[in-house]
């Protein structure tokens, strides 16, 4: 499997495109990751322009892993035209300990800001989930509105609330979607509590943030962050949200 073939360069071209048009991507704002397989022995590194990173903690899932993963500063709109330009890698080593970011295009590279979140869920995804390889980060507006309530609604009313407005909601997400507490963007406290949630849901609002979904491949991440965002739409159109109160 190539790192970057034709079929992934599409998709990435189709869903920053989408996410831009859907107004959930200011100025440099969201980013995603796709896990591209592991080797036997590690990634050997062909440019010099690489970066090394440490982790908070072992990720032995990944080990000998190979992660894409969008630039620090890169925007959307900027990437589904020249996407090569926007995109790099993170070779995790032997022992799963540290990573090496580099861009096979001679440029400099340094990981979207969330790269340990994206890390950390990838960590989780493969111990529970390993079909789901992609993760989408967005800043959906409705979603980030009604997360605001979080925790002083709990996650069982919201997902009561959303309920209400579509059929879909308890089609597409029968386990809900998932919450975590609000955290600073980036953080270590919100890399764990995100990868925890993956362990059951398939998308996780972010109080004050925006959102974050996985899936078998970035469309169908992007697919269930879209119904998320719709249903809360819905739910807030319908419904004053005083409601939650």
């Amino acid at each position: 499997m190539k790192p970057l073939n034709a079929d992934l360069l599409s998709s990435i071209k189709n869903i920053t495109s989408w996410v831009n048009q859907n107004h959930w991507a200011e100025m440099s704002a969201g980013n995603f990751s796709v896990w591209r397989g592991q080797k036997k022995q590690p990634y050997r590194i062909a440019t010099k322009k690489a970066l090394t990173l440490d982790f908070h903690k072992p990720l032995e899932s990944l080990a000998n892993g190979l992660i894409l993963i969008s630039k620090s500063g890169s925007r959307f709109r900027d990437i589904a035209h020249q996407p090569q330009a926007h995109l790099g890698f993170i070779a995790i080593n032997a022992s799963g300990t540290c990573g090496t970011a580099f861009s096979p295009y001679g440029k400099d590279f340094y990981p979207s800001s969330e790269w340990w979140i994206h890390l950390l869920s990838h960590h989780t995804l493969q111990r529970n989930h390993p079909e789901k390889i992609a993760l989408l980060h967005a800043h959906t507006l409705y979603s980030t509105a009604l997360a605001k309530h979080y925790p002083k609604v709990s996650a069982e009313k919201i997902n009561a609330f959303l309920s209400q407005s579509h059929h879909e909601m308890k089609l597409v997400f029968p386990k809900g979607i998932g919450f975590t507490y609000p955290h600073e963007p980036g953080s270590n406290e919100l890399a764990h509590e995100t990868a925890q949630c993956f362990a059951d849901f398939d998308v996780i609002w972010w109080p004050r943030h925006g959102s974050i979904s996985t899936g078998k491949s970035l469309e169908e991440a992007f697919d269930r962050m879209d119904t998320s965002e719709k249903n809360a739409q819905l739910a807030m159109l319908g419904i004053n949200e005083n409601f939650l109160e």
